[in-house]
C-alpha cells in the first residue's frame, strides 16, 4: 500500500514540476541546467522509493514496478525532449539572424557599389576624352533608371554638364559664324538621356523635392529634342534656334528671353508656359502646337478672308 500511495502522489508532483520546469526553460525564465538538476533529483528519489526496504510491495508488485518504469521513461524522456526542443529553437533563431544579417550585408554591398560606380561615372564625364565621357553619361542614365533615389541628383548633374559646355555665345560669335554649328556629341547625349528619363522618378521617394530641368543660358541651337518632357523647364535666355522640338512637352516651362528662331515646335504643347508672342511666331508651328493663354497659333486660327458670310 505505501507503494501505490508513493506511486500516485509522485507522478503527479514529478510531472507537474518537470512541466513547469519545462515552460519555464522555454520562457527563459529558468535554465535548461536548472530543468536537469531538478530531474535528477527526482530520478534519484524514484529509485530510493524502489529500492528502499521500509516500502513494502502488495501482491500487485508486479504491476507496480512497470507503472514506475513508466515514469522513470518519463522522468528521463521529458528532460530530454525539453532539451531537444529548445536548442531546435536556438538553431532556428540563430539561422533567422544569419538570414537577416546576410541580408543586410548584401544590401550594403549593393549600397557601396553603387556609390562607386556613381563617383566613377562623374570622374567620367570630367575626363577630357570625349569617348570616356560618353561612358560616364551612360553610366549615370542606367544608374538614374534603377535608383530612384540617384535620379534627381543625376539630373541636376547632367543639366549642369550641358551648360558647362555648351553655354550662350555672345552676338558677336553669331555673327561670325558661316554655318550653324550642331551640338557637340556629348552634349546631344545628355539632352537625350535627360528627354527620355523616367518622369515618375522626378518627384523624390518622399514627395517632397521634384526635378526642374534648368538648361538656362544654354547654347542649343541645332539640338534635338523631339518628344522630350520638359514639363516645368527652365530655359530662360537659351539659345534654341533650329531646335527640334517637334511633339516636346513644354507645359509650363519658362521660355523667357529664349531664342525659338525657325525651331521646330509643330505638335508641341506650350500650354502653361512662359513665352512671348513674338518668340512663337519665330517658330515653325503648326495647327497641332498647343499654346498658352494669351498666345494666337494663326495656324489653328480660321483666316478671316475665307468667311464667306
Amino acid at each position: 500500500m505505501i507503494a501505490n500511495s508513493l506511486y500516485w502522489n509522485f507522478v503527479p508532483v514529478a510531472l507537474l514540476t518537470l512541466g513547469l520546469l519545462g515552460w519555464a526553460a522555454k520562457k527563459k525564465h529558468v535554465t535548461l541546467k536548472t530543468v536537469g538538476i531538478v530531474a535528477v533529483a527526482l530520478i534519484s528519489l524514484f529509485f530510493y522509493a524502489l529500492y528502499n526496504p521500509h516500502i513494502r510491495f502488495t501482491r500487485g508488485s508486479s504491476e507496480t514496478i512497470r507503472n514506475y518504469g513508466f515514469v522513470l521513461a518519463a522522468l528521463i524522456g521529458l528532460p530530454l525532449a525539453i532539451w531537444r526542443s529548445s536548442i531546435a529553437n536556438s538553431q532556428a533563431k540563430s539561422a533567422q539572424d544569419q538570414t537577416v544579417n546576410s541580408q543586410e550585408q548584401t544590401k550594403i554591398l549593393a549600397n557601396n557599389h553603387l556609390a562607386e560606380t556613381y563617383t566613377k561615372a562623374i570622374d567620367q564625364i570630367g575626363n577630357n576624352k570625349e569617348a570616356i565621357q560618353l561612358g560616364g553619361l551612360y553610366a549615370l542614365e542606367k544608374i538614374a533608371q534603377k535608383n530612384h533615389d540617384y535620379h534627381g541628383q543625376i539630373m541636376e548633374v547632367l543639366c549642369s554638364f550641358v551648360r558647362l559646355h555648351a553655354p550662350r555665345r555672345t552676338e558677336e560669335q553669331i555673327e561670325k559664324e558661316i554655318e550653324r554649328e550642331l551640338p557637340k556629341i556629348i552634349v546631344q547625349t545628355a539632352l537625350t538621356i535627360i528627354g527620355r528619363r523616367n518622369v515618375k522618378h522626378d518627384t523624390s521617394p518622399d514627395g517632397k523635392n521634384k526635378v526642374v530641368i534648368d538648361l538656362s543660358g544654354a547654347n542649343l541651337m541645332g539640338a534635338h529634342l523631339g518628344g522630350a518632357d520638359l514639363i516645368g523647364a527652365v530655359l530662360i535666355g537659351t539659345n534654341l534656334i533650329g531646335a527640334n522640338l517637334n511633339q516636346t512637352d513644354l507645359r509650363r516651362a519658362n521660355l523667357t528671353g529664349a531664342d525659338l528662331s525657325e525651331a521646330d515646335l509643330r505638335e508641341a504643347n506650350l500650354e502653361g508656359s512662359i513665352i512671348t508672342q513674338e518668340q512663337f511666331d519665330s517658330a515653325t508651328t503648326d495647327k497641332d502646337t498647343k499654346v498658352p493663354e494669351g498666345i494666337i497659333n494663326r495656324h489653328a486660327t480660321p483666316d478671316p478672308s475665307t468667311n464667306l458670310e
